[in-house]
């Protein structure tokens, strides 16, 4: 597994120790397969039920995966091509699939 870039916010909002939110990046220019974009999301998937992140990353307590793609189309494809390797809902709010144009920090926040 690995991710383009990974990074923290600091939600200001709640409690001290509860307030980092960790992500893993992936930069989609769609030029890679949606294959490839499958076995990415079960490496990922691996790598949280492994717990193996922790190791890594002291403190990280889960993570989400934001895919960044340059069209919402694309975004809109990976997002029902790969909703299936994604089989609760907890799970599918932790990847999230977001064109360029609404990248905002309130797309990358998880819902209350």
């Amino acid at each position: 597994m690995r991710p383009d870039a990974w990074f923290i916010l600091k939600h200001t909002g709640r409690p001290e120790g509860k307030n980092k939110l960790h992500y893993f990046l992936e930069a989609d220019r769609s030029t890679m397969a949606h294959s490839r974009m499958e076995q990415k999301i079960k490496a990922y998937r691996a790598y949280h039920e492994q717990q193996r992140y922790a190791l890594k990353y002291p403190g990280m307590e889960t993570f989400w995966v934001a895919t960044i793609t340059e069209m919402r189309g694309r975004a809109k494809e990976l997002q029902q091509d790969l909703h299936e390797l994604l089989p609760t809902a907890k799970a599918r709010r932790a990847y999230l699939f977001i064109p360029i144009e609404d990248l905002t920090l309130e797309a990358l926040l998880p819902a209350p």
